[in-house]
Protein backbone atom coordinates (compact mmCIF):
# COMPACT_ATOMS: atom_id res chain seq x y z
CA UNK A 1 0.00 0.00 0.00
CA UNK A 2 2.78 2.28 0.75
CA UNK A 3 4.49 1.84 -2.43
CA UNK A 4 0.99 2.24 -4.26
CA UNK A 5 0.88 5.65 -2.40
CA UNK A 6 4.46 6.35 -3.09
CA UNK A 7 3.43 5.98 -7.17
CA UNK A 8 0.85 8.09 -6.99
CA UNK A 9 2.96 10.73 -5.50
CA UNK A 10 6.00 9.95 -8.26
CA UNK A 11 3.27 10.21 -10.58
CA UNK A 12 1.43 13.48 -9.55
CA UNK A 13 5.25 15.25 -9.36
CA UNK A 14 6.09 13.82 -12.58
CA UNK A 15 2.67 15.40 -14.19
CA UNK A 16 3.25 18.74 -12.57
CA UNK A 17 6.49 19.04 -13.18
CA UNK A 18 5.76 18.07 -16.92
CA UNK A 19 2.78 21.23 -16.95
CA UNK A 20 5.61 23.53 -15.52
CA UNK A 21 7.82 22.72 -17.72
CA UNK A 22 4.96 23.82 -20.77
CA UNK A 23 4.35 26.91 -18.65
CA UNK A 24 8.10 28.23 -18.95
CA UNK A 25 8.24 26.79 -22.52
CA UNK A 26 5.07 29.29 -23.41
CA UNK A 27 6.26 32.00 -21.36
CA UNK A 28 9.88 31.80 -22.87
CA UNK A 29 7.72 32.40 -26.12
CA UNK A 30 5.87 34.99 -25.23
CA UNK A 31 9.29 37.11 -24.18
CA UNK A 32 10.61 36.30 -27.76
CA UNK A 33 7.67 37.45 -29.45
CA UNK A 34 7.17 40.65 -27.20
CA UNK A 35 10.49 41.98 -26.96
CA UNK A 36 11.18 45.40 -26.36
CA UNK A 37 13.89 47.37 -28.49
CA UNK A 38 16.27 48.24 -25.66
CA UNK A 39 17.11 51.82 -26.97
CA UNK A 40 13.69 53.16 -27.82
CA UNK A 41 11.09 50.67 -25.83
CA UNK A 42 8.89 50.24 -28.63
CA UNK A 43 7.99 46.87 -29.28
CA UNK A 44 10.45 45.38 -32.07
CA UNK A 45 9.65 44.47 -35.69
CA UNK A 46 8.72 40.84 -34.87
CA UNK A 47 7.05 41.49 -32.11
CA UNK A 48 5.29 44.20 -33.74
CA UNK A 49 4.31 42.05 -36.50
CA UNK A 50 3.20 39.70 -34.00
CA UNK A 51 0.56 42.34 -32.52
CA UNK A 52 -0.34 43.65 -35.24
CA UNK A 53 -1.58 40.18 -36.84
CA UNK A 54 -3.44 40.41 -33.89
CA UNK A 55 -5.29 43.46 -33.92
CA UNK A 56 -5.98 42.78 -37.78
CA UNK A 57 -7.46 39.17 -37.27
CA UNK A 58 -10.98 40.28 -36.19
CA UNK A 59 -12.66 42.71 -33.86
CA UNK A 60 -12.52 41.53 -29.90
CA UNK A 61 -14.09 42.56 -27.24
CA UNK A 62 -11.83 45.50 -26.48
CA UNK A 63 -11.12 46.43 -29.99
CA UNK A 64 -14.27 47.57 -32.70
CA UNK A 65 -11.85 49.19 -34.56
CA UNK A 66 -8.15 50.88 -35.22
CA UNK A 67 -6.16 53.38 -36.74
CA UNK A 68 -2.72 52.36 -37.88
CA UNK A 69 0.30 54.59 -38.92
CA UNK A 70 3.41 54.62 -40.39
CA UNK A 71 6.11 56.89 -39.04
CA UNK A 72 9.58 58.07 -40.85
CA UNK A 73 11.55 60.24 -38.99
CA UNK A 74 13.27 63.44 -41.20
CA UNK A 75 17.03 64.33 -41.38
CA UNK A 76 18.42 61.08 -39.20
CA UNK A 77 21.35 60.41 -41.31
CA UNK A 78 22.16 64.45 -40.95
CA UNK A 79 22.05 63.89 -37.61
CA UNK A 80 24.17 60.80 -37.44
CA UNK A 81 26.65 62.64 -39.86
CA UNK A 82 26.51 65.91 -37.85
CA UNK A 83 27.23 64.62 -34.49
CA UNK A 84 27.66 61.39 -34.63
CA UNK A 85 25.19 58.33 -33.78
CA UNK A 86 24.60 59.25 -30.20
CA UNK A 87 23.00 62.30 -31.34
CA UNK A 88 20.72 59.85 -33.65
CA UNK A 89 20.08 57.95 -30.72
CA UNK A 90 18.71 60.78 -29.08
CA UNK A 91 17.40 62.08 -31.84
CA UNK A 92 14.81 58.32 -32.23
CA UNK A 93 14.06 58.44 -28.51
CA UNK A 94 13.13 61.89 -28.28
CA UNK A 95 10.63 60.90 -31.00
CA UNK A 96 9.37 57.78 -29.38
CA UNK A 97 9.43 59.29 -25.80
CA UNK A 98 7.03 62.05 -27.12
CA UNK A 99 4.56 59.85 -28.97
CA UNK A 100 4.74 57.25 -25.71
CA UNK A 101 3.49 60.25 -23.81
CA UNK A 102 0.09 61.29 -26.21
CA UNK A 103 -0.63 57.10 -26.15
CA UNK A 104 -3.11 55.38 -23.99
CA UNK A 105 -2.52 51.89 -22.60
CA UNK A 106 -3.81 50.00 -25.18
CA UNK A 107 -1.69 51.73 -28.07
CA UNK A 108 1.10 50.04 -29.60
CA UNK A 109 4.19 51.62 -31.16
CA UNK A 110 6.84 49.10 -32.95
CA UNK A 111 10.24 50.16 -33.99
CA UNK A 112 9.93 48.80 -37.73
CA UNK A 113 13.02 49.71 -38.94
CA UNK A 114 16.19 52.09 -38.13
CA UNK A 115 13.99 54.94 -38.49
CA UNK A 116 10.72 53.66 -39.33
CA UNK A 117 7.68 53.14 -36.38
CA UNK A 118 4.61 51.69 -37.05
CA UNK A 119 1.79 52.28 -34.47
CA UNK A 120 -1.60 51.00 -33.41
CA UNK A 121 -4.03 52.74 -32.25
CA UNK A 122 -7.09 50.58 -31.28
CA UNK A 123 -10.52 52.61 -30.86
CA UNK A 124 -9.19 55.75 -32.33
CA UNK A 125 -10.37 57.19 -35.61
CA UNK A 126 -8.01 58.55 -37.73
CA UNK A 127 -8.79 62.32 -37.58
CA UNK A 128 -7.70 61.63 -33.83
CA UNK A 129 -4.68 60.23 -35.26
CA UNK A 130 -3.61 63.02 -36.96
CA UNK A 131 -4.04 64.94 -34.47
CA UNK A 132 -1.96 63.28 -31.78
CA UNK A 133 0.47 63.18 -34.79
CA UNK A 134 0.93 66.74 -35.62
CA UNK A 135 0.89 67.32 -32.23
CA UNK A 136 4.06 65.71 -31.34
CA UNK A 137 5.38 67.44 -34.61
CA UNK A 138 4.85 70.64 -33.12
CA UNK A 139 6.56 70.02 -30.04
CA UNK A 140 9.55 68.75 -32.07
CA UNK A 141 9.59 72.04 -33.58
CA UNK A 142 9.87 73.77 -30.29
CA UNK A 143 12.86 71.76 -29.52
CA UNK A 144 14.45 72.48 -32.52
CA UNK A 145 13.38 76.45 -31.70
CA UNK A 146 15.32 75.90 -28.75
CA UNK A 147 18.46 73.59 -28.86
CA UNK A 148 19.78 75.09 -32.28
CA UNK A 149 20.94 72.01 -33.38
CA UNK A 150 22.11 71.90 -37.24
CA UNK A 151 19.64 69.44 -38.42
CA UNK A 152 15.92 69.90 -37.61
CA UNK A 153 14.02 66.81 -35.66
CA UNK A 154 10.22 65.97 -37.39
CA UNK A 155 8.75 62.92 -38.76
CA UNK A 156 6.44 62.27 -42.07
CA UNK A 157 3.74 59.80 -41.75
CA UNK A 158 0.96 58.15 -43.51
CA UNK A 159 -2.35 56.54 -41.68
CA UNK A 160 -4.82 53.97 -42.54
CA UNK A 161 -8.16 52.88 -40.65
CA UNK A 162 -9.65 49.75 -40.56
CA UNK A 163 -13.13 49.16 -38.98
CA UNK A 164 -12.39 44.97 -40.41
CA UNK A 165 -14.94 45.60 -43.07
CA UNK A 166 -12.62 43.59 -45.68
CA UNK A 167 -9.91 41.64 -44.76
CA UNK A 168 -6.48 43.31 -43.92
CA UNK A 169 -3.18 41.99 -43.72
CA UNK A 170 -0.07 43.29 -42.28
CA UNK A 171 1.87 43.68 -45.23
CA UNK A 172 -0.79 45.48 -47.18
CA UNK A 173 -1.19 47.90 -44.34
CA UNK A 174 2.31 48.79 -44.19
CA UNK A 175 2.31 49.52 -48.16
CA UNK A 176 -1.24 51.38 -47.62
CA UNK A 177 0.77 53.57 -44.98
CA UNK A 178 4.26 53.67 -46.64
CA UNK A 179 2.42 55.49 -49.87
CA UNK A 180 0.34 57.71 -47.68
CA UNK A 181 3.57 58.71 -45.74
CA UNK A 182 5.53 59.44 -49.23
CA UNK A 183 2.63 61.56 -50.38
CA UNK A 184 2.76 63.40 -46.61
CA UNK A 185 6.63 63.84 -47.44
CA UNK A 186 5.57 65.81 -50.62
CA UNK A 187 3.19 67.76 -49.38
CA UNK A 188 0.51 65.64 -50.69
CA UNK A 189 -1.69 65.13 -46.93
CA UNK A 190 -4.28 62.83 -47.32
CA UNK A 191 -6.86 64.57 -45.24
CA UNK A 192 -8.75 61.34 -42.82
CA UNK A 193 -11.80 60.55 -43.76
CA UNK A 194 -14.12 63.41 -41.75
CA UNK A 195 -17.03 60.90 -41.32
CA UNK A 196 -14.70 58.21 -39.02
CA UNK A 197 -13.86 60.77 -36.41
CA UNK A 198 -15.33 60.40 -32.94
Amino acid sequence: TLVSYMQIMMDQLHAQRHMLEKQVRRMERYIRIYAKDELTNAYARRSGYAILRQLLGGPSDEVDFLTMAFVDLDNLKAANDLYGHEEGDIYLKTVVDLLMEELNDSDIICRFGGDEFVLALPNKFEENAHTLLQKVNRQLAVINACQGKGYRMSFSFGTLFYDYSEPLDVESAIKQMDSRMYNYKLGQIIEPDKKKKA
